[in-house]
């Protein structure tokens, strides 16, 4: 044990080392070697002798020391701290370098603690930064200096809104309303609702402004000035920061986090399907059967939902089951009734970048303006401009999803999927474009469009299959047949008809699976179910060129 007093204080090295023995261990011979026995047995080798069997095994090495350990106590008492350090260094038998910039003094109380944590320890305390360099410990004062990190993340800013509005107004022009509120106002019953979902995706703007709560100041990168602690580019994805030891520390294991926590991704199995209920199941799918097989049954979702569209979730817990297939979980359905398989999308995204599936046909159609002045010569005609205008609806699937995905495997969805169809066409015609004979003249064929759509935030772990479901609607369908000629005489044609008017109720049924993902490879799942879809890639691709040369 060493003594050394610094200042009227004590300070005390203690080392542990390995025991081991005053005498070194001989090393063991080999199992091969020759005792005086077997040489006396078997006599030398010459050139006559047998070929000794080959050695299979080498003999244990000694067993080499382990480096020692240094332990330290260290009780001061507001010392400068460039003499603690540089009596630290002295007993530790290190070469330190000790820069002019260090001064202060610390107070500290250190028992049986390594050198490398009471270092920390001091540097924390006094603002220090020590660094390694040609076997030297060097030591100066913890003053700002610029680091480059890298950020592996897109350049983009997205904003997401989503609408979804009702109203009962006849005379308005659009399902859009100017507010969320419900009454009349004096032009006839008038009923509207508004649901608006809005995300703003700025991932730069948002980490810039960050470390600047760190370091304190930032920039908008713009010049080079010593003002500038966080200067980033955006299309190189490398961010510049200018701060100290300890905050680089701190904004070192905050992009680490962050990016981890970005770079997570999730595969969304979706499928839509329209069950045509049987005569027994008239009220629609009875969700409760399955609550014996691993499904959780409910109706409540959280965030906001209209509640003029009721429908139910049900969720199956099992991740590892086979039901947890959506393919097993449609034909399930067949006990209800008919099952047509609308769309089954499957949608990768980011953690809280929001993807969007669009299998549409738009449909076309014309509105027409017409502008009617009066001439001035009351002979002549008047002058009438008609300004015509296309318009499109798209018809088909429009799917939304956003997912959070949490460190334990949790998922918050918010999904949207809006599901239309054409049920029929509606004629108009202007009286403007009538011709002479007063017939129209342009006919517009505009569609009539049908409207299926849920929007609803819930919360799934991932592997979990969930089902919304409860969306029903009645189809009539109506149709005549009769005798030609006969059928279509006034007054007397309906006894050689036969009608025959059908009513169909049908229910629709969305599944979604999520599946977090840690690489999007073919070897892995979710992804190897899918690889025998891939072409064969061990197959030699062909050789372009020498066709080329064949062909003539």
């Amino acid at each position: 044990m060493v003594k050394i007093t610094i200042a009227g204080v004590l300070l005390t090295s203690v080392v542990l080392l390995a025991t081991v023995g005053c005498a070194p261990v001989p090393p063991l011979p080999s199992s091969t070697h020759l005792s005086q026995t077997n040489y006396e047995e078997t006599g030398p080798s010459g050139p006559g002798s047998a070929i000794p069997a080959p050695i299979t095994g080498l003999p244990a090495g000694v067993p080499v020391e382990l480096t020692e350990q240094q332990f330290f106590t260290l009780v001061v008492t507001n010392v400068a701290v460039d003499e603690v350090l540089f009596a630290l260094a002295r007993d530790a038998g290190l070469n330190i370098d000790i820069r002019t910039n260090v001064s202060g003094s610390i107070t500290m109380n250190v028992i049986d603690q390594p050198l490398d944590l009471i270092l920390d320890r001091i540097a924390a305390q006094a603002g220090l930064r020590f660094l390694h360099q040609r076997n030297s410990l060097v030591v100066e004062a913890d003053k700002p200096y610029r680091h480059t990190y890298k950020i592996d993340y897109i350049n983009m800013d997205r904003a997401v809104t989503h609408e979804i509005a009702i109203s009962t107004r006849v005379a308005t022009s659009g399902a859009k309303s100017e507010g969320g509120d419900s009454g009349g106002d004096g032009d006839g019953n008038n009923s509207s609702t508004l649901l608006v979902s809005s995300a703003n995706n700025d991932f730069w703007d948002q980490l810039i402004a960050n470390i600047s709560g760190f370091v304190g100041e930032t920039s908008g990168g713009d010049g080079d000035t010593p003002n500038n602690a966080v200067i980033p580019n955006r299309v190189a994805s490398l961010l510049t920061v200018n701060a100290t030891q300890q905050q680089h520390r701190e904004v070192a294991a905050y992009i680490d986090k962050l990016l981890t926590a970005s770079h997570r991704q999730v595969l969304i199995e979706m499928t839509i399907a329209e069950v045509k209920l049987s005569h027994d199941y008239q009220v629609g799918v009875d969700w409760s059967i399955f609550n014996d097989s691993g499904w959780s049954y409910g109706s409540n979702t959280t965030g906001t939902n209209f509640a003029d569209i009721p429908y139910a979730q049900l969720i199956y817990k099992n991740t590892t089951s086979s039901l947890g297939n959506i393919d097993l979980a449609v034909t399930l359905l067949e006990t209800f009734g008919d099952v047509q398989v609308l769309s089954s999308p499957k949608l990768m995204a980011l953690n809280n970048q929001t993807a969007v599936l669009k299998v549409v046909d738009e449909l076309v159609y014309f509105t027409f303006e017409v502008e009617r002045e009066r001439s001035e010569i009351g002979l002549g005609r008047d002058d009438v401009t008609i300004d015509t205008t296309v318009n499109t609806v798209p018809v088909g699937l429009v799917m939304s999803v956003t997912p959070q995905i949490s460190e334990n495997g949790e998922i918050t969805l918010n999904v949207r999927p809006t599901i239309s169809r054409v049920i029929d066409y509606v004629e108009f015609d202007n009286p403007y474009l009538r011709g002479e004979d007063g017939e129209p003249s342009v006919i517009s064929r505009v569609p009539e469009i049908q409207t299926r759509e849920i929007e609803t935030v819930l919360r799934v772990t991932s592997g979990q299959t969930v089902v919304l479901g409860g969306l029903m609607q009645d189809t009539i369908n109506d149709s005549s047949q009769g005798l030609p000629w006969l059928s279509s005489l006034p007054y007397v044609g309906d006894a050689f008809k036969y009608r025959n008017d059908t009513s169909t109720k049908s229910e629709l049924v969305i599944f979604l699976r999520p599946v977090i993902t840690t690489s999007a490879n073919m070897n892995t799942e979710p992804f190897s179910r899918y690889k025998q879809l891939l072409p064969d890639t061990n197959k030699p691709l062909p050789n372009y060129n020498e066709r080329a040369k064949r062909t003539p």
